[in-house]
């Protein structure tokens, strides 16, 4: 059976009461006060946190509505290439009725967003002494051929005309003139002429030295500015191949 012990009061040890005077030099008064009595939160750190969070929602609803935009023919007054073709079809007739027309400079059928129709004007009145241009359908220049004329030959049997010298070097600088107005015009340079081949071309007809006004270049008139199409004579003859 287990024992009850009892002990005396008088018997407890009593332990020592001992305190220890803290420095005066080693308290923080500055903390304790502002402990004591907090600063009020700045109104303006409050705002900025605000204005910072409205500014990144609005730049990731930006960039969300971008990231889901679909690609349109024409932004700010400029063409997308990437989703904009130059061709108009197999014939004139197709040609009309997707909307394009015969641009002189291009001796092809286009588009309107591949056409500069200003710079086009211009040519048209650079020739021999500022007159319009002379088409041929022979190399003598015994066969005058109108604008008209010319824009209908991809239906022809013989789908190619002559011109001077002075018409093909021009037909050079003018498209590079409308590679520098495409920054402010915003039209389609067309992948026919978009390319080194073309340019490289341009660089020898400029260094030969042939009379300019002689009837010495043949052409054919185009359908896409895309792709060669020709029509059904498939342009000059192979011993006079189109050489624009």
């Amino acid at each position: 059976m287990p024992r009850q012990i009892s002990v005396a009061p008088s018997e407890c040890p009593i332990l020592p009461e001992v305190y220890h005077e803290i420095p005066k030099e080693s308290i923080d008064l500055d903390s304790l006060e502002s402990l004591a009595d907090p600063q009020p939160a700045n109104p303006n750190r409050f705002w900025r946190l605000v204005a910072l969070i409205a500014i990144l929602a609005f730049a990731l609803i930006a960039f969300v509505a971008v990231a889901h935009r679909r690609p349109t023919q024409k932004h700010h007054g400029h063409y997308d290439e990437s989703v904009v073709s130059c061709d108009c079809g197999t014939s004139v007739a197709e040609a009309r009725s997707m909307g394009c027309k015969y641009d002189t400079l291009a001796a092809s059928w286009l588009p309107d967003a591949c056409r500069d129709d200003e710079l086009s004007a211009q040519f048209d009145q650079a020739g021999p002494n500022g007159t319009s241009w002379a088409y041929f359908a022979d190399s003598k220049a015994t066969m005058e051929l109108s604008v008209e004329e010319v824009s209908r030959l991809p239906d022809s049997e013989l789908n190619c005309f002559w011109v001077p010298q002075r018409w093909h070097l021009l037909h050079c600088t003018f498209y590079w003139k409308k590679l520098h107005r495409q920054r402010k015009t915003g039209v389609v340079l067309e992948r026919h002429y978009n390319r080194i081949g073309h340019i490289e071309h341009c660089e020898m007809l400029l260094l030969s030295s042939e009379d300019l006004d002689g009837i010495v270049t043949e052409a054919a008139v185009g359908l896409s500015g895309d792709r060669l199409e020709l029509g059904p004579s498939g342009g000059c003859p192979p011993d006079q191949g189109a050489n624009r």
